[in-house]
């Protein structure tokens, strides 16, 4: 949910 976004944009390598 959002926490995993929150997670995900967290990580430099997983930015779109």
């Amino acid at each position: 949910m959002i926490v995993s976004l929150e997670l995900f944009e967290s990580k430099p390598s997983h930015r779109k």
